[in-house]
């Protein structure tokens, strides 16, 4: 059985993330020279997730200045 969890300090695998409502993806695992944080939540229906997008998009652009960040929704498009 293959055990793909992210570790620390290794590399992730690349990935390919469709954008929902665009004919577009967004590509993360592939070296380049900004770090990347990627967050995954459970949807739209999970209060708790709805609270946190609310305090991440306060910070957003203080943040996009020195990394990108994604943002995976567990809900289907």
């Amino acid at each position: 059985m293959s055990d793909s969890k992210p570790r620390v300090g290794e590399r992730v695998d690349e990935m390919n993330l469709a954008v929902a409502g665009a004919d577009t993806s967004i590509s993360i695992g592939a070296p380049k020279d900004r770090w990347t944080m990627l967050f995954v939540y459970r949807g739209k229906h999970c209060p708790r997730c709805k609270r946190f997008l609310n305090k991440l998009n306060a910070v957003l652009p203080a943040w996009t200045e020195t990394l990108d960040v994604v943002v995976v929704s567990g809900d289907t498009e």
